[in-house]
C-alpha cells in the first residue's frame, strides 16, 4: 500500500506547477498560441486558467517589457470568487473569441467548453491576439486586463503549431 501512495503522491508532484504563483500577461500587443485550457480546483475555489506560449510579442507601455517570445504565461479567472463577478462573462468572451464567434446557445457552449478544457484539450495550437489594458478595480487597484482578438487559421496552420508545441517551441 506505501507503494501505491508514494506513486499516487508523485504523479501529484510531477503535474504540480512549480511555483505557488504564475507568470501573468504584462502589459503589450501579443499573439498567443493555447498551449492548453483548464479548470483547476484550488483552495480558493474553481479558476479557468489558459495558459499561453507568447508567438509575437511588441511593447506598448514605455518602461514596459512585454513577455518575451517563446515563453508561456497565464489569464487566471477565479469562478468561485465573489470578489470577480466579471469572471464568469470574462472566460466566455474568451472562448467565443478564440473560436471566432460572437454567441452561442447554452447547449452550444457547453459543448464546446468540455471539448476546449477537458482531455482533447482541442484549443491546443489555436493562436489568439491580444492587447492590454489598465484597469482599476473596484477596490482601486490597478490591473493589466487582456482584450482578445481572433485570429482565422487555416488546419495546417493549427496542426504546425501543436507540433511546436510539442517539440517546446512556437511556429514561425
Amino acid at each position: 500500500m506505501a507503494n501505491t501512495i508514494n506513486q499516487t503522491l508523485a504523479r501529484q508532484i510531477a503535474n504540480a506547477s512549480t511555483t505557488g504563483g504564475g507568470n501573468w500577461i504584462r502589459h503589450g500587443l501579443y499573439l498567443f498560441v493555447v498551449e492548453r485550457l483548464l479548470l483547476k480546483q484550488g483552495y480558493k475555489g474553481v479558476s479557468f486558467i489558459a495558459e499561453l506560449r507568447v508567438k509575437v510579442a511588441q511593447a506598448t507601455v514605455d518602461g514596459v517589457v512585454p513577455n518575451p517570445v517563446g515563453s508561456s504565461c497565464s489569464n487566471v479567472q477565479s469562478l468561485s470568487n465573489p470578489a470577480t463577478p466579471n469572471a464568469m462573462g470574462a472566460v466566455k468572451a474568451f472562448i467565443l473569441t478564440l473560436l471566432g464567434i460572437t454567441e452561442s446557445t447554452e447547449d452550444e457552449f457547453v459543448r464546446a467548453f468540455e471539448e476546449l478544457v477537458g482531455p482533447t484539450q482541442l484549443a491546443r495550437g489555436l493562436v489568439v491576439a491580444c492587447e492590454t489594458y489598465d484597469h482599476t478595480t473596484q477596490k482601486g487597484k490597478e490591473i493589466v486586463l487582456p482584450k482578445w482578438s481572433h485570429v482565422v487559421q487555416a488546419p495546417e496552420e493549427i496542426t504546425a503549431e501543436r507540433a511546436a508545441l510539442d517539440r517546446g517551441a512556437a511556429a514561425a
